[in-house]
């Protein structure tokens, strides 16, 4: 600068025609050069020591819980997707009634229908109905001997009473126990033949 003037480029130009012109680059110098960052930078912000460890370790607390979060539910999801493995086996239609028509196979067939489904599609001819698929009483239904062979059925494939009553009788100590996956729709669907027991007979086995 000579004289109030600024020499640039080999040229002289008045100091205050030069830093108007200095001052209309400036928002672009701050808009490249002053964007933060995704995160911010603690370092460049005006706060006390105290304050910037406060927020440090916030943002650390909250990566350690989202962590300890995922693994909780990881664990969750190995659980339902490792339950314990059921023993009793599973037949179909014409096993079962490959059973019944040998007479040394001794079966017992249980229904673990409601009235409902039994009042319209009816029952396996010489099976015992159950009065619950989880609650009924062991003593009184299921022969004493824990060798017998046990079938139980319920509506369907879809159907799990039938899986829940052979539960029931597992917990029990019975050791030969089967579920006729396709109940008593899949059983009538193979053009097996069916009893229609009377309602007063719920409470037989």
């Amino acid at each position: 600068t000579r004289g109030g003037f600024h020499t640039s480029f080999g040229r002289a130009e008045p100091c205050t025609q030069y830093q108007n012109k200095m001052r209309g680059s400036a928002p672009v110098r701050s808009v490249v050069f002053a964007r933060p960052n995704a995160f911010g930078t603690l370092a460049g912000m005006s706060m006390n020591p105290r304050t910037r460890r406060s927020i440090v370790s916030a943002i650390a607390g909250a990566i350690i819980l989202s962590a300890a979060a995922s693994a909780f539910a990881f664990d969750i999801g190995s659980l339902l997707n490792n339950k314990p493995k059921d023993n009793f086996a599973i037949i179909r239609a014409d096993q079962l009634a490959s059973l019944m028509a040998n007479p040394n196979s001794h079966v017992n067939i249980y229904d673990a229908n409601g009235w409902g489904l039994r009042s319209t599609s009816g029952v396996i001819p010489g099976a015992h109905l159950l009065s619950s698929d989880d609650k009924y009483d062991v003593a009184t239904t299921l022969p004493p001997e824990k060798n017998a062979k046990l079938v139980f059925y319920c509506a369907d494939t879809q159907c799990t009473a039938s899986h829940e009553a052979a539960r029931r009788a597992m917990a029990a100590g019975y050791t030969d126990v089967s579920v006729m996956s396709d109940g008593i729709k899949g059983w009538v669907d193979a053009g097996k033949p069916v009893e229609h027991p009377k309602l007063e007979a719920s409470n037989n086995s």
